[in-house]
């Protein structure tokens, strides 16, 4: 039971096992390609109206093993899916991040109001707005462990010095 929504946790255990360090975390948008594909591989293999069926209960297990709290609000909406494209892409949405969807509207919203005024820099300006958000969230959820925010940012932390010293 311990693989419903989790199926890693082999994985980790295996590595555990081989070497006796707690294995590295499966990056999300890795587990949400495993999900999709899993999803896809069930409608596949049972048909449509048995694949829709079966798959209701992996996309259940799986959003509660991601997010707790938005898996049962999740649910409650996928339950009502009868059919495989739609429920694959109810998963699909449910779980990208609405990071891109955000910007994008802003950049529209941007643009628009140039009102037919040539943009300049706009890839600079845009990096220079976020950036510092970006460092400042990051060094906050890391109580300014200047060692994990590097990892989680995925800079050194020689780079990162210098970046809080220009924002």
């Amino acid at each position: 039971r311990a693989t419903q929504g989790n199926p890693w946790i082999i994985g980790e255990i295996d590595h555990f096992l081989k070497t006796g360090n707690i294995a590295p975390k499966t990056p999300i948008n890795v587990k949400k390609l495993t999900i999709l594909r899993h999803i896809s591989q069930i409608h596949k293999f049972y048909g449509e109206n048995m694949g829709v069926r079966l798959a209701r209960k992996h996309i259940f297990w799986y959003a509660m093993h991601l997010n707790q709290h938005a898996g049962l609000t999740f649910w409650k909406k996928v339950n009502k899916v009868n059919e495989p494209n739609l429920q694959y892409n109810f998963y699909k949405k449910m779980s990208s991040t609405d990071l891109p969807a955000c910007i994008n509207v802003k950049l529209k919203r941007y643009f628009k109001q140039l009102n037919g005024e040539k943009a300049n820099n706009v890839f600079k300006m845009v990096i220079g707005d976020v950036e510092p958000i970006v460092i400042r969230h990051v060094l906050e959820l890391t109580k300014q462990n200047h060692s994990e925010a590097s990892r989680i940012l995925g800079i050194n932390r020689g780079t990162l010095k210098k970046k809080i010293e220009l924002y």
